[in-house]
């Protein structure tokens, strides 16, 4: 009996530590997962209950609340015709590339007919005037003002036939161009006025850091909105607009911007517009396969207002210009050294004759530090600030010269003068100088001049440099002009600027025709030659 008692309390704290063995992670996982729920709930409450993350959710949707009736999406409509010379055109971009080196960038852009040949011109494109145009591209745009005015990209209504415009709330309406300027990718379109919500426009410039919103219709999905934030500003030398001569000044942001995006509006958290979405930088190639990789680019408000009232008031947008050369590169520490100046600036690389900066006094050598009162560190900075004056504005420019700092009145001319620029064929705003030259083909030309002469290492002899010629046209079908082509007369009379070119053409019948002398030069033979060429519009061109 006494060993009985002895074992008993041994046996039962054998069971106890048996069924805790055994019983034991089963309560401790019952134990963490109440408090595990204990603390979500606690965090739920908290969440649910914090004014901070209410009020930013309430403020994106306001936003999006104001914005979307603004925002329209754009789809362009394009005849069979144009879309052959676009791709004529791109097969003469081709061959520059391939000459580049760069085929591998093109080539996944190159698209063929679907029997897996490169589309050629027939007898029946005769005929195309009579064809429907069918869908092209599509992109965003946003309400200008009431009078029906709607920004957009210039690249979106680019060689279209017809334009549609698709509100938020479902209406369609047919639009017109007003007028682009490809400078700075702008373009406004009009449609009937009526039932239309402008947007608002920021005074003050964004800064990065702060929360932007890309509005749009990517990918055909309209009314689409997206969030982030200000990457950068001033981004320059991005490529979008280089090859046009423009003026690159872009908002960076990693707010998700997509093809279809071009043209909205980019805008602050009170829903006010600060941009207007460009481009992106992509890794992707190919037709409508670039997806956004989180590099944006937007043009910002204040370049938009201006150059939309340039347009709105007679079709031209006005760049102030100077009339001087700058190294490739931004001045460096060490060049500025060799001219005994350690600050930043602008280094004068050469001055054209006959200029603004000739005028005031600019010299080979002199360094910019200011215009006006604002300090200029960069080339692009400098070219960008200059062309934001309008043509026959007075600035100052402080310059630093053999180790003193001289203050130069100048007063700017007009960049056209030196630069011809077309605009969209179907802009009614058009130019008469600048619709001449594009009803035959010339799409941009400059005033020849010894600089430049120097800088292609060709010899300098005065009149029009043709830098532009569309593929297709009576210029480059005919006549056999290319880019380096040198219009020297006009009907025996000569030609020394772009502007003695146009006003000739303009006193010419182009339906009887006009004569043209032109000078060439052949690098690869390094010969020179003059020849006579005939232009002539189809009566139906007229």
């Amino acid at each position: 009996m006494n060993r009985i008692r002895w074992y008993g309390p041994t046996l039962a704290l054998l069971v106890t530590a048996l069924l805790v063995m055994v019983t034991g992670p089963g309560l401790v996982r019952q134990i963490a997962h109440a408090h595990q729920a204990e603390s979500i709930q606690l965090v739920k409450d908290e969440l649910a209950q914090a004014p901070s993350l209410a009020m930013m959710n309430e403020s994106f949707r306001r936003v999006a609340e104001v914005v979307s009736p603004s925002v329209v999406r754009i789809d362009t409509f394009t005849k069979r015709d144009q879309r052959m010379s676009r791709f004529r055109g791109g097969r003469d971009m081709l061959r520059e590339w391939f000459e580049r080196g760069d085929l591998g960038q093109l080539m996944p852009f190159m698209t063929p007919d679907d029997d897996g040949q490169s589309p050629q011109k027939s007898d029946e494109d005769n005929f195309s005037e009579y064809d429907q145009p069918t869908p092209n591209g599509n992109g965003s745009g946003w309400v200008f003002d009431e009078q029906g005015h709607i920004v957009t990209n210039a690249h979106v209504v680019a060689n279209t036939d017809k334009i549609q415009v698709r509100f938020t709330d479902g209406t369609v309406r047919q639009a017109t161009v007003v007028g682009t300027d490809p400078k700075s990718d702008i373009a406004v379109i009009k449609v009937e006025a009526g039932s239309l919500i402008p947007a608002s426009i920021a005074t003050d410039p964004v800064h990065q850091g702060e929360i932007v919103f890309a509005f749009g219709a990517p990918f055909r999905f309209e009314n689409s909105m997206s969030q982030g934030i200000v990457s950068a500003t001033n981004r320059s030398r991005v490529g979008i607009l280089a090859g046009r001569a423009g003026y690159e000044n872009f908002i960076q942001t990693d707010a998700a911007i997509n093809p279809g995006n071009s043209g909205g509006p980019l805008t602050n958290i009170r829903g006010q517009v600060v941009g207007m979405n460009t481009a992106i930088a992509t890794r992707s190639s190919g037709p409508g396969t670039a997806t956004f990789s989180g590099l944006g680019f937007a043009i910002p408000a204040d370049q938009i207002v201006r150059v939309v009232e340039d347009l709105l008031d007679d079709g031209n947008v006005a760049y102030g210009f100077i009339g001087i050369g700058m190294p490739a590169n931004d001045l460096t520490p060490e060049m500025a050294a060799t001219f005994g100046y350690d600050g930043k600036g602008v280094l004068i690389e050469n001055v054209i004759a006959g200029f603004p900066g000739e005028k005031a006094g600019l010299r080979r050598g002199d360094i910019v530090t200011q215009v006006n009162d604002i300090p200029v560190s960069t080339n692009d900075q400098f070219r960008n600030l200059v062309s934001s004056f309008a043509p026959g504005t007075q600035i100052t420019l402080k310059v630093f010269r053999d180790g003193k700092y001289k203050e130069l009145p100048t007063t700017l001319a007009d960049a056209s003068d030196h630069t011809l620029v077309g605009r969209a064929p179907n802009s009614p705003a058009e130019s008469k100088n600048s619709d001449t030259l594009l009803k035959l083909g010339i799409e941009s030309a400059v005033t020849m001049s010894e600089t430049l002469a120097k800088r292609f290492g060709i010899e300098f002899v005065p009149g029009a440099l043709v830098t532009g010629v569309r593929p297709g046209s009576i210029a480059a079908a005919s006549a056999g002009l290319e880019p380096g082509s040198i219009i020297t007369d006009v009907h025996g009379t000569a030609i020394t600027t772009v502007g003695e070119l146009t006003a000739a053409l303009d006193q010419a019948d182009l339906g009887t025709g006009v004569r043209m002398s032109v000078h060439e030069y052949d690098k690869r033979t390094r010969e020179s030659r003059d020849r006579y060429v005939f232009m002539q519009l189809p009566e139906s061109a007229q």
